[in-house]
């Protein structure tokens, strides 16, 4: 073989090469792409990776199950303290809060379970709850107290029986409180002063407090530490080295409850998306909460989906904004009947007639796409619209 055929079957050979790997990352961009449409709030990108008619039919399902009493369980900012964990930067409270988010998901899917005959598949993603985030849930809850502090270096954030070395410091630190109160108590009995007080300062420490009065009459050892208006403060040779003891045992115990807390949050921040997952669905379930509570105090009703590219409204009664403001009469009813025969109107009125109204109201602009994309009810007695939407009102 000649060596410039030779040439030719590498450079062929390279060609092949570069096109495979070529494909390979158009296929991988392609997934991302796919996976990011997955990942948006279905109110960014309604059309995204689901039908329109699902969302609709299913934001009617899920309205008609709120309406029915159903309570929605406040679960917190879960989206925004998931990235503060996967950062690296949550604090204890913080984790608290995610674990009483998580704890709610059971609930709240068992209050949905057999209510929604038919859903989006966001919403049934709810139903088949994640065992590792309830799991997660648990270990929070189970490790930290409560109420933690702000402070992450001070200690005070977790549970006694977690770790076997904070429960013996805790423990050592238990006998040192014991022995202050054995030493408050003989030294009460050398100094013969009953109301002798061994109390401690974060800047001064462990001291022995006495009034004015008294503190002529203390016993050898006792060594000054400070002087006050109503009292006198003293330390002695014991206290003193007990002191640096129990100071040491508290540094290290904070230390271990740090270590300790750093290890879980590094375990939330593991399964940060999916709790950004969860969160996005209880967003979602909050969203059509609120258009459910709407659509039941107020009488509102869903849209009738055809193939057709007609727009009827009948007898809109009331718009949703101007309605509050009216107090002594009622908002006036219009219909609406726009792609059968009319496709355009010109409406014509004096200043503050109620012609901007009109346009809002009868839902041939903005209104019309975002209700009916929002899967959302109309203060209406019935509308009918397009079931896909024109490419203008479509995410770019």
């Amino acid at each position: 073989m000649s060596d410039q055929r030779l040439a030719q079957e590498i450079s062929a050979e390279k060609v092949r090469a570069l096109r495979a790997i070529a494909q390979a990352h158009k296929q991988k961009m392609e997934a991302k792409a796919r996976d990011k449409l997955k990942a948006l709030h279905w109110l960014h990108c309604p059309k995204c990776g689901m039908d329109m008619e699902s969302v609709i039919v299913g934001g009617v399902e899920v309205e008609r199950c709120f309406a029915c009493g159903g309570t929605f369980l406040d679960a917190g900012d879960l989206e925004r303290l998931a990235g503060r964990a996967g950062a690296g930067q949550a604090g204890a409270r913080d984790l608290v809060a995610i674990a009483d988010g998580l704890m709610r998901l059971p609930r709240l899917a068992k209050q949905l379970e057999g209510q929604l005959d038919q859903a989006p598949e966001w919403i049934e993603e709810l139903l088949a709850i994640d065992p590792t985030l309830i799991e997660l849930a648990a270990l929070i809850r189970n490790q930290l107290i409560d109420n933690p502090p702000l402070s992450l270096s001070d200690g005070g954030l977790i549970h006694d029986g977690v770790d076997p070395i904070l429960d013996g410091l805790r423990n050592q630190l238990d006998d040192q409180d014991a022995w202050l109160a054995t030493q408050e108590a003989i030294e009460r009995q050398n100094s013969g002063n009953s109301n002798l007080r061994l109390q401690y300062h974060r800047t001064f420490g462990y001291f022995l407090a006495v009034t004015k009065a008294r503190s002529s009459n203390v016993p050898d050892h006792w060594i000054r530490r400070q002087t006050l208006a109503n009292e006198e403060r003293f330390i002695t040779p014991d206290l003193k080295a007990r002191e640096g003891q129990i100071f040491q045992m508290k540094a290290r115990a904070a230390q271990r409850e740090y270590e300790l807390f750093c290890q879980l949050r590094e375990q939330v921040g593991q399964q940060a998306e999916a709790i950004r997952k969860a969160a996005r669905v209880i967003a979602g379930l909050d969203a059509l909460g609120s258009l459910a509570e709407v659509a039941a105090t107020t009488g509102y009703c869903p849209p009738t989906i055809s193939q057709d590219r007609a727009l009827q409204v009948k007898a809109c009664r009331r718009h949703p904004v101007v309605e509050q403001l009216l107090v002594e009469q009622s908002f006036i009813a219009n219909d609406v009947q726009l792609g059968k025969g009319t496709d355009l109107v010109i409406l014509t009125g004096p200043n503050t007639s109620g012609k901007s109204c009109y346009l809002r109201l009868d839902r041939s602009g903005a209104i019309a796409c975002s209700d009916r994309q929002l899967g959302t009810c109309k203060a209406s007695e019935g509308w009918h619209c397009r079931s896909h939407l024109h490419p203008c009102w479509r995410r770019r």
